[in-house]
């Protein structure tokens, strides 16, 4: 599953246990509508270096797997769910440009004539 939007927030990589680290990242969808989603993606263990190329305002698309699992405490049986992600990409105008420029160019190289 896809989510595409303008990253809001991104957090630091904290550290849960030994062998656990997260990064959350909020993204804004919908951002040109009266009513744009927030919505909160989990980026664990080596996934949490992807964000470090990324800032505030970048509009991205970012690949999740929807996780969910029961825990069973002092309030009875409760279900938490989360937007866990594994690939994320720039959708900026000059990214845009760039691979465009760069398949003409290699277009032309690739020609058997």
């Amino acid at each position: 599953m896809k989510i595409t939007g303008q990253i809001y927030k991104i957090g630091d990589t904290q550290v849960v246990s030994e062998k656990f680290s997260k990064r959350e990242m909020i993204i804004k969808t919908e951002a040109n509508t009266p009513y744009p989603q927030y919505i909160k993606i989990e980026f664990t263990q080596d996934k949490t270096s992807l964000l470090d190329t990324y800032k505030v305002n970048d509009e991205v698309g970012v690949e999740i797997n929807l996780r969910g699992r029961l825990y069973n405490g002092e309030k009875g049986e409760q279900c938490f769910v989360t937007l866990q992600a594994w690939r994320i990409e720039s959708y900026s105008t000059a990214t845009i440009a760039e691979v465009k420029a760069d398949v003409v160019s290699n277009d032309d190289q690739d020609l058997p004539f």
